[in-house]
Parts: C-alpha cells; structure tokens; sequence
C-alpha cells in the first residue's frame, strides 16, 4: 500500500476508536496511530525456516509492503529500543529465542513499486535511484578505513550515479559486503514488488534489457551470499528461474498455492469478525464475506483487506463498493488476452456465470512466453487476484517433458466474490465486445440494448441475426455459454448503471443474465437463453415456442423476486432462442 494520512470517520471519532490504516504502509505508524491486525508471526517463521532467501508472491494490496515494513522495523539495528512496537504483539509472547534478534541487524531495503517505465531509460534511471538511496544511509561507510582505495572509490561513484552499469548490477552485493565488513554484522536485504520493472519492461519492449540488468544484481547479493543475513523479496508473480533466478538454489518461494505463510498476506475470517466487532458493524459481517471474502492463500480462507478497510470506514453499508478496481494493475493479462482462443474465452464466460474451470496452474512464468500457453491465462489471474483455487489435482508430465518439477498442478478455478466478479467482468468486456461483434464503438451493443428496452421483439431478432449470419465460422464449436458471452457483452455497455448477474439464484432457480438497476427509474431485465446449436441437436420444434418457453420460466420460477425485494418494479423478461443465425425474441 502507498504511504499516506489515515482516516477517521466521524462515528469512529465520537466512539473514540483507532482510526483505519487506509494508505499506509509504514509499521510504526500503524500500530502507533491506526488499528493493526497482528500480522508479527511472520517474524518467528521466517527465523523458525532458516531460509536463506524467501519470495512471497501474492495479489496487490494484501500487505506485502507493510509486513516488509514490519521486517525492518523488528530486525533493524537503529541504535534505538523497538520493544514499544512488538510487546503488546503476538512475537513477544514466543520467547528469547526470537525477541533476542529484534534489533540486531543491519537492513537494506528497497522497493521497485515506482521503478518500472515506459522506457528501459527511465527505468534504470529510477532503478538507480533506488539504489543510491540506500548507498546514502550508508555514506559514513565511504570514509570508513576497512575499505580499500577501489572499493571506496566504487561506493562513491554510485551515490553520485556516476558509475558504470556494471557497477550498479554489483551494487547489493556489494553493499552488503561492505556493511559487514565495516559493521561486523550480516545486513538483511528486503527488496519489495521485485517483478514490476520486469513486468513494464515486458509490456514496453525493453524485457530483454530490464533482465539483463536484474539477473546479475539478483544473483549476486543472493546467491550463496555469506555477507547476508537472509533476504526476502515480495512480489505479484514468480518469474523463473531462467529469467533472472538462474543458479539461485536457495531461494524458497511462497506462492498463494501454499499452506506456509499463509494467513499473513490478506485477513483472516476471525480477524476481519473481530474488526467488525470492534466497530460496531456485526451485522454487516455477513455481506463484507459475500463481497470481501472468497480467497484462498494454501488452505486458509483470506479477505480482502483494502477492500476491508475501505467498507468499514464507508460505514459498512448495506451497498458494498468495489474497491480494489481501481487499485489492481492488469497490463499484462490485457495484453496475453488479445491472443487468447475461443476455448479460453469461453472458459472466461463459464466464470463468470458462477461455474469452475480446471486449469493447469504453473507458478513459473517466463514472460516472453506468455502467449504461447493456454496456461499462463489462468496462472496470472490466479496469482493476480481474480481467480480462486478450490481443489488440486496431480498432473504427470511424460517422462521426456519432466524438468525441474516432478509433477504440475490442475486446479479447480473459480471467481471469488462479488467485488472481483464486477471488476472480472469489466476486465474482459473489452475482450468480449471485440471477440464477438468485433465493434470496438459498440454501436450494434447499443442498438440491440435500445431494442432490449423498448421491448421490442422484431428490431432486437433482425439485429441479433444480423451479427449472427456475419459470425457463422463460431458455430462449430458454439454451445449456449457462446450466446450467453454474446448477451453479456452487450450488456457490458451497461454495466456502469446496472449490477450484471449471471446464473444468480432467485426464486425457484438460477436466471441466466439479470440486470439489477443501480439507479431509481432504470427498469430491470432478466434474460433466459436457449439454443438449438450443440445442446439440442434433435429439436426440431418452432424456435417462437423455445423463445416463450424462456420467457414462462421466468415468470413460473419467479427469477424477478430478488430484485423486486430490493424496490425494482419495472422488470422486462425476456426469452432468446438461437439457432445458428436464426433468433426469436419472446419478451413483454
């Protein structure tokens, strides 16, 4: 999380209750000023493992930066007494053994959260000038006599940013070598979000120049070491090894597929309970779980917790906001998704309706091969925050494609919650609009929605079939969920005025796709689809009588009780048959 000022509700300040970390990242302000969820375990399994480099990979805003702040804080050796800040925490309650390590080590700390660019230009400019600012908190070390006259010159060189590249792709090494010489204790190395020059530099076109730089400056302040303490980098996905790992055998990563570590990225059920409990919004629980909840970090069941923090201090409202929206970068899966193959985006569309999706999973991503594997799709929005895991299953590789993993994992994939299905759905609409109507105006979209609200059956057949007869090449493979995909593209026009639901149960079953207004005065629609194509092979009936046929179901399965429940009194039904090209529209 960025740094910035804390919040506090007016009712929180009346009820003289801590005030909601909401933009800050900094350990010390926290639990000085805001109400801290007690995350410091972390600290006694990172010293109980005796790795020598952890990578913990997981989706934005789940606390990476300020557990690395936390780190700092408890191992650093400032010269000051930090017990204020852990006492009342759950590592003073695991013995000596570990309280004795808090303040004891030298930290070098960076983050490349702002070092990626549009530009390998700007981004080793900005790479720079993370690293001069810790060459900086060091500057005493430049007069120190241990030195000799090149190292001393060397270290000079890079504070003033006057130093060649190579000696910058050796400058952690060589900062951690030169603090243990200098200070007689092994410094600890925190590099936070180390994937994001990787990832810009992927999308801008200067990988191969980014990786080149990382590769050498990785490896040589963590491989094999004996300078360092141990190290922990942070980031979203795992690059691989033949990428900027290479030879670095003892780095141990930690991905959101494994049970270690796990409950300290993200909130806990009991935790975000006892945060609700805390405010006096217990019974908004319940709706922050439908919403909030849904993620799973090995087997430990995780919330959200920017999306938490933002919803208790709106007042945890009856109508939940998304918040994470704005705040979780998809670049990269944007543009894999542009190559994407209709099997995928049909596999996209079955999410989206509620469904699950088995999915080989590989933790290890080389970016220039992203578009090459079906895989890597689901492998980045699993490890970006859009996709769940619900089970595994083992999948052998033939003896003559096994590599360095004995075995890959198929999961079973699912949408979370609620938040992340509004931003799944405006995160493919783009996908959907231009893989099926292939109209980046959306001007067909419109004119099929304006027949959709004017209940008018005959303009909304003759537009349907007219995008139809022009897509003949899909129908081979085309079963419902193909026109299902098409019906929610349109109403992806819609989506910042309507809640878009797909196979929401209600009444007496699930509707296929529901438009709940967020707005007074806008009607609701709910639409059932049926279709000859693949899954009625041998029906040979009127397609008029299939089209009414979903327009009776929803009426006699009452799928408009939901949204008459929440105030919605004008609702349009509507029945869709397809057949190929052929559409007939029952609709009042």
């Amino acid at each position: 999380m960025p740094m910035g000022c804390f919040f506090m509700s007016k009712d929180m300040a009346s009820k003289n209750l801590r005030p909601l970390p909401i933009g800050i990242s900094d350990y010390i302000e926290t639990v000085t000023d805001c109400y801290y969820v007690d995350k410091t375990l972390l600290i006694r399994d990172i010293l109980s493992k005796k790795t020598k480099v952890y990578l913990f990979t997981r989706p934005r805003r789940f606390g990476k930066t300020l557990n690395m702040s936390m780190l700092q804080t408890f191992f650093e050796d400032t010269g000051e007494d930090k017990s204020i800040y852990f006492k009342d925490k759950k590592i003073w309650q695991c013995g000596t053994r570990y309280t004795d390590k808090m303040g004891t080590s030298p930290v070098i700390s960076i983050s490349f959260r702002e070092a990626g660019a549009d530009s390998w230009r700007e981004c080793y400019s900005e790479i720079k000038k993370v690293i001069v600012k810790q060459y900086e908190k060091w500057a005493d070390i430049a007069n120190n006599p241990k030195l000799t006259p090149n190292e001393a010159e060397t270290f000079n060189a890079i504070v003033s940013k006057r130093a060649k590249i190579s000696d910058f792709k050796d400058s952690l090494q060589l900062l951690s070598d030169l603090i243990f010489k200098c200070n007689g204790n092994k410094p600890v190395i925190l590099i936070d979000e180390y994937d994001e020059p990787i990832q810009k530099g992927y999308l801008n076109g200067y990988y191969d120049k980014v990786i080149k730089f990382i590769r050498p400056l990785f490896s040589k302040a963590l491989k094999d070491n004996a300078n360092i303490e141990f190290a922990v980098l942070t980031g979203i996905n795992r690059v691989s090894k033949e990428s900027i790992f290479s030879g670095l055998n003892n780095l141990k990563t930690y991905s959101i597929l494994d049970d270690n570590f796990s409950e300290y990225f993200g909130l806990t059920r009991d935790e975000v309970k006892e945060m609700f409990d805390y405010y006096g919004y217990s019974d908004s629980f319940d709706t922050a779980c439908k919403w909030y909840d849904g993620y799973r970090f090995g087997k430990t069941d995780i919330f959200n917790p920017w999306s938490i923090i933002n919803y208790i201090d709106d007042g945890a409202s009856s109508e939940p906001k998304d918040y994470w929206i704005n705040t979780s970068g998809n670049d990269i899966i944007s543009d894999m998704l542009k190559s994407t193959t209709p099997e995928v985006l049909n596999n996209l569309i079955a999410l989206l309706q509620g469904e699950t999706v088995v999915a080989l999973i590989d933790e290890n991503l080389a970016y220039p091969d992203l578009k090459g594997d079906v895989a890597n799709v689901y492998s980045l929005l699993l490890m970006s925050g859009y996709l769940k895991t619900q089970e595994a299953q083992f999948y052998s590789l033939p003896e003559n494609l096994a590599s360095e993993m004995a075995k890959r994992h198929n999961y079973c994939l699912a949408i979370p919650n609620e938040e992340v299905r509004d931003e799944f759905f405006l995160f493919i609409k783009k996908l959907l609009a231009s893989f099926y109507a292939k109209e980046p105006d959306g001007k067909l979209f419109i004119e099929i929605w304006d027949a959709i609200t004017a209940r008018n059956a005959e303009t909304l057949e003759c537009s349907l079939s007219g995008f139809l007869s022009s897509t003949a090449s899909y129908f081979d493979t085309a079963y419902e969920s193909f026109y299902q995909g098409f019906m929610l593209s349109v109403c992806a026009y819609k989506w910042g005025k309507y809640h878009v639901r797909t196979q929401i149960p209600s009444g007496k079953g699930r509707y296929d796709i529901g438009l709940e207004p967020r707005e007074k005065g806008l009607p609701g629609v709910i639409i059932e689809i049926e279709s000859v194509t693949k899954s009625r092979p041998n029906y040979t009936g009127s397609l008029d009588i299939l089209a009414q046929a979903g327009l009776e179901q929803i009426k006699s399965r009452e799928y408009d009780r939901d949204m008459r429940s929440h105030g919605v009194e004008d609702i349009i039904f509507a029945g869709i048959a397809f057949n190929k090209e052929d559409v007939r529209v029952a609709i009042e």
